[in-house]
């Protein structure tokens, strides 16, 4: 049978259905025009909040519907009556009527590069990619996932099923394929964008290769090799280098020994309202910051232009000096390659200007000319400020070159990014220069000075030729001790690049020694887990300490990991400036397998102290002096003892009480010394001062001769035994206390039944003998008297009854009128007890309708009254009071009785009970008992107290008396 579905009907006139025109959904994309009466119909295959996308066997559509996913299913087809809206690519079927006809398997899709997307190929149809995951969140329910396929950014999204709410990290820099519809769409990147690809769900993603939240555990790349990365490869790689431009907006340079490299944090997910992935670190950086970079490379020329990773993460490891301008000629900037080089370079000012970008950043922005040469100055600003130039100066400027090429890749243009102020400043020109020159040089003092400089520079190249001579002696030696040295002994770039490793260490890594150096990467002779350990803690000490020693794995060429005792150093120039990492290694794998000896023959030891750690019960061991050892992790948990505390900061006095210490003194222990062992039952104590009585067993732990070394205890706790034990005295009062219930029950019944038997048994003798004598009057007193004494035994199997029912029933619950309810009671009382007493009514006329159980009820005020009414003096008053407290109530019951003894009040409730002011009143002791039950059972509260003024005071408190609910 169909399912339709009405969409808007009442916007919609129902006779726009017999006027639409049925096409397939190539005709209707070619045909279509806005605002058409159409029916097409289709597969779904794609289900998002307010549309769905068809596809048949000739194109595929988008269709309009508000809360589509409460109306198909991936995998329906079905007809589609609505209105075209939009289009060209953009065609769409607002739905206004739906009609599932059938189920369909989904059509295949069509294997697509993403480039391909980019200009609305293959729209609204089922395509099948690959890409590499960037970046993902979480958008109300919705996963979205930013995909690089080939140089193309993607969205790929599917909708989350009911109750699964994690965001799947685990897929951070997976190499994923993806079935899913191409849509247009907005994605975070800049540049290029294939839209969106929304999943049927989360099965139409395949995972090729597996991803990993943590972003540094990337294949670690050298920028020249990035430099010739080509530019279609989606996966993101690792590098290392140091800072050397560093813009507010979060982009900058870096460079490692073997080139350049421009980064930044663009073209990440950034959509409001959604749960992101925290981007690890990214910290502001400084030039001279040695920071570890992750990210894609972008480029279109390889092997000719500077590559520049974008979505890019980062962390400081360390800090450096920055690498030192070097003076450039603007002439052999437009030359060469000098893109991301820190250069120094002159000109004059033609023009200054400062713009504000689109990110809230000020661009100060300079023209300057030198010699026919024009060029840009870049100082970037989160606020406008002063420039300490102006239009005409001519200046000096310190910065990192930009080059902007050709299609050919030649350099056209070029500007200089400034990290500060002070990298810019006014200098001579160069005509000044040369007239500043001859002025100089054309007086004789000029001479005179020239001639004492030529000297004090003769002097100086004798100074720096002997400390030449030394430096080159002190490298001879250190190359003679390095090269006969039987330890491992390198010398690499801050950067982790080497330049110089001995004969000892090529041999211990398997390098031959003929080989060069510079082409052995760092990760092939590191494992992952010592170059995180050099980079992360080693070489940040070593730049604060000047070295730093540990132990680690370094790898040989064949794949085997050598365990060396590790020690590098930060060779420093004359001025203190960081410009190598010296390392020093042994290998330690004998040592090593002296250890792994040592370890073998304490295994026997290891496995009776995992038996001993397993142990539920506490075991210690102490010195004959007291002084604690070792104590098991259940006696630290019993005892309160911190694992991380040393037994030796304990005192063994602290563990006990001080009777248990006595007795562990003065019998415990000459007892264990003389039998080797003593047992009896202390308490020791848990370090919050709480007692544990325990099951202790005290040893003493000799030597083969016999000769006393240390105490040994075990302590079971017992204070679950200490509670069953008590439970059980407990239960045992308990059952004394219920045979003393049944005894006062078979008193009190005996008691009870005896005075109205003996009346009634009088009373019938009485008329067997007399009968004939007897006035109709004394006959008649002598029957009521009979017929009172079985009414009041009646009333006591009633009370009996009535306090087994009171037991084990359960509300029923009625409405009523609270009011109306205790009036009824009044009457009923005051009726019963001959007017004895009036019972005031005090309660609100308008109180809201009540629920309740009326029989309980009944029974706790008739009782309550009645009770009341008995212990008053006749004529006296007796007052019922109600009160509301928003849906709860409070009855309160008055006497003008004796009121209550202090002894009384505690066990005024208890079966049988009867208070001691109470002699000569009838009564069961049932009454109070059964109104507590009945209380109870309703959720209340009673409480029994003397009123001020004199008589008694019953307060009953109910819960939710005066629901709101209707």
């Amino acid at each position: 049978m169909n399912l339709i579905v009405a969409l808007n009907l009442a916007a919609t006139p129902m006779h726009a259905q017999t006027a639409a025109q049925f096409l397939n959904l190539h005709e209707l994309r070619q045909q279509g025009i806005a605002g058409r009466s159409v029916e097409c119909q289709g597969t779904v295959t794609c289900v998002e909040t307010h549309h769905f996308f068809i596809q048949d066997s000739s194109d595929a559509l988008q269709i309009q519907v508000w809360n589509a996913g409460r109306q198909v299913s991936v995998g329906d087809v079905v007809k589609v009556h609505g209105v075209l809206v939009g289009y060209g690519g953009g065609l769409q079927v607002r739905g206004e009527v739906l009609t599932k006809t059938g189920e369909s398997p989904l059509p295949e899709p069509e294997s697509v590069a993403a480039e391909s997307l980019v200009n609305g190929g293959s729209h609204c149809q089922r395509v099948k990619l690959t890409g590499a995951v960037h970046d993902i969140a979480l958008v109300k329910g919705e996963v979205q996932l930013l995909v690089r396929s080939g140089t193309i950014a993607l969205t790929i999204c599917w909708h989350l099923r009911d109750g699964e709410r994690q965001r799947p990290d685990d897929l951070l820099d997976a190499l994923v394929e993806v079935i899913g519809v191409a849509h247009s769409g907005s994605t975070p990147d800049g540049a290029t964008s294939g839209g969106r690809i929304p999943l049927a769900s989360s099965a139409d993603l395949r995972i090729l290769q597996p991803g990993n939240p943590d972003v540094f555990t990337r294949p670690l790349r050298t920028l020249q090799s990035l430099r010739e990365e080509p530019s279609a490869q989606p996966e993101r790689f690792r590098s290392i280098g140091t800072v050397t431009y560093a813009s507010p907006a979060g982009w900058f340079y870096f460079q490692d020994g073997t080139s350049t490299a421009r980064a930044g944090k663009n073209a990440f997910l950034n959509a409001s309202n959604q749960d992101h992935r925290q981007v690890q670190e990214n910290p502001s950086l400084h030039p001279g910051d040695v920071v570890e970079v992750v990210g894609y490379v972008f480029q279109d020329l390889p092997g000719k232009a500077m590559p520049w990773l974008v979505q890019c993460e980062w962390r400081i490891l360390r800090q450096v000096e920055p690498p030192p301008w070097e003076p450039v000629p603007s002439s052999t900037i437009l030359q060469g390659d000098f893109d991301g080089r820190p250069v120094s370079v002159t000109g004059e000012v033609v023009d200054i200007t400062v713009e504000k970008d689109r990110d809230g950043y000020f661009n100060h922005i300079l023209t300057v000319n030198d010699d026919g040469v024009s060029f840009w100055a870049l100082l970037q600003k989160e606020a406008a400020v002063t420039l300490p130039v102006k239009t005409g100066d001519y200046i000096r400027l310190n910065g990192i070159a930009m080059a902007f090429r050709g299609s050919e890749g030649k350099t056209e243009r070029f500007r200089i990014n400034l990290n500060d102020l002070n990298d810019m400043g006014p200098t001579l020109a160069p005509l000044q220069a040369r007239h500043l020159m001859r002025w100089v040089f054309g007086g004789l003092a000029a001479v005179l000075i020239a001639v004492i400089w030529i000297v004090a520079l003769r002097l100086q190249v004798r100074r720096q030729t002997a400390a030449l001579l030394e430096s080159q002696r002190e490298q001879e030696r250190f190359r003679a001790i390095s090269e006969t040295s039987t330890d491992f002994i390198a010398i690499a770039t801050l950067e982790n690049f080497p330049l110089y490793m001995n004969p000892a260490g090529r041999a211990m890594l398997g390098i031959d020694q003929a080989a060069d150096i510079s082409s052995i990467p760092f990760e092939a002779i590191s494992t992952p887990e010592g170059r995180d350990l050099i980079n992360l803690v080693g070489l940040p000490h070593a730049f604060a300490h000047g070295h730093w020693q540990g132990e680690l794995n370094m790898r040989h060429l064949d794949g085997r990991e050598i365990p060396v005792s590790f020690l590098g150093l930060v060779i420093r120039s004359a001025n203190g400036k960081p410009e190598y990492i010296a390392a020093i290694a042994r290998d330690i794998t004998a040592r090593r397998h002296m250890e792994e000896q040592l370890r073998q023959s304490n295994e026997e030891l290891l496995r009776f102290r995992s038996v001993v750690d397993a142990s539920t019960d506490h075991i210690g061991m102490a010195a004959l002096d007291k002084t604690p050892l070792y104590v098991n992790p259940a006696g630290r948990s019993m005892l309160g003892l911190p694992l991380d505390l040393e037994p030796a900061e304990a005192n063994f006095e602290d563990f006990f009480t001080p009777s248990a210490l006595k007795q562990f003194e003065q019998e415990g222990f000459p007892h264990a010394m003389k039998h080797g062992h003593w047992q009896s039952e202390i308490t020791m104590l848990h370090r919050d001062g709480h007692e544990i009585p325990v099951s202790f067993v005290g040893m003493i732990i000799k030597a083969p001769d016999g000769t006393p070394l240390y105490m040994s205890s075990i302590a079971r706790d017992i204070t679950k035994t200490r509670q069953l034990e008590t439970k059980l005295r407990e239960s045992l009062e308990q059952e004394r206390q219920l045979n003393q219930l049944k005894s006062n029950f078979v008193n009190t019944i005996s008691h009870e039944f005896r005075t109205p038997l003996g009346i009634v048994l009088f009373a019938s003798s009485m008329l067997k003998r007399f009968e004939a004598r007897f006035s109709i009057e004394e006959r008649t007193a002598q029957l009521d008297a009979i017929d009172q004494a079985v009414e009041r035994m009646n009333d006591l199997v009633e009370q009996s009854l009535s306090l087994g029912r009171a037991e084990v029933a359960k509300p029923n619950l009625v409405r009523l009128d609270a009011r109306d309810f205790s009036q009824s009671v009044i009457c009923d009382v005051v009726s019963a007890t001959s007017h004895r007493c009036l019972i005031d009514l005090d309660a609100d006329i308008d109180l809201p309708q009540a629920q309740s159980d009326d029989t309980m009820l009944r029974t706790i005020l008739t009782n309550l009254l009645g009770n009341a009414v008995k212990y008053s003096e006749p004529g006296t008053s007796v007052t019922l009071s109600i009160q509301r407290h928003g849906e709860d109530a409070t009855f309160t019951v008055r006497d003008r009785g004796p009121g209550l003894r202090d002894e009384d009040i505690p066990k005024i409730f208890a079966s049988f009970h009867r208070g001691s002011g109470t002699a000569g009143i009838p009564g069961t002791g049932l009454g109070l008992a059964i109104v507590k039950r009945c209380v109870e059972s309703l959720g209340g509260t009673i409480l029994a107290r003397n009123a001020g003024g004199g008589g008694a005071e019953f307060v009953v408190k109910f819960p939710h008396f005066f629901p709101t609910d209707p």
